[in-house]
């Protein structure tokens, strides 16, 4: 592109927030450059691009799992074999009764905490030598949850999510505010959850039956 552009970009989320907003950002503006030229790219190149842009040209300490979600959309399963450019989006299939329901059970609250995710992921990545052992739980746990969701068996998959908590905290994923705040749905009929994103701030995503919403809405605000 050699004519004059002008870009303005708003976003509905706060940066920095663990909802992907920086990767959706690459993607969107890749996309739009690509329609200003009229050219139609597939969802896995334009994932690629915007991967290439964040590793190699902006120097993101970051995963690839953003680019990808944002450039295919869905709700999916990703398999990473190794290779940037070799990874499996399989759509996950489940009841619309189900899906809407699985929805409700989501609650996601800001921390308050702006934290740069490539520099939390620096730190976290040089925790994984040794960890082979919580890192293969954590593999393992995909094929458990996709059969969870595949029937309707919410409660079961929030503790799985809580399981995954426990995990990912070992990675220095969370801290003292997050844990209090974790504890305290916890307290008021959470099932589990997870810090969104590289961890440390950003968006927590609480996993409850409907029911219980109301309370943990109280005791979060």
């Amino acid at each position: 592109i050699d004519e004059g552009l002008e870009i303005h970009y708003d976003g509905d989320l706060p940066g920095r927030s663990g909802m992907g907003s920086s990767a959706s950002f690459t993607v969107g503006l890749l996309h739009a450059l690509h329609g200003i030229k009229s050219e139609m790219i597939s969802k896995r190149a334009l994932a690629l691009e915007a991967i290439e842009v964040d590793h190699d040209i902006v120097k993101e300490n970051v995963g690839i799992q953003d680019h990808i979600a944002a450039s295919f959309g869905g709700f999916n399963r990703l398999d990473f074999k190794g290779a940037r450019s070799s990874f499996l989006v399989t759509p996950i299939m489940i009841r619309k009764d189900w899906l809407n329901l699985f929805l409700r059970h989501i609650m996601l609250f800001y921390t308050g905490i702006d934290r740069h995710s490539s520099e939390v992921a620096v730190l976290q990545v040089a925790k994984f030598e040794g960890a082979e052992e919580i890192l293969c739980r954590m593999v393992e746990m995909v094929d458990e949850g996709q059969s969870l969701l595949t029937m309707g068996r919410f409660r079961e998959f929030g503790l799985l999510l809580h399981e995954a908590w426990l995990l990912k905290r070992s990675f220095g994923a969370s801290n003292e505010r997050i844990d209090s705040l974790y504890e305290a749905a916890l307290g008021t009929g959470a099932l589990g959850g997870k810090i969104l994103g590289a961890g440390k701030g950003g968006m927590l995503m609480i996993f409850a039956e409907p029911d219980a919403r109301m309370g943990i809405e109280r005791v979060m605000r």
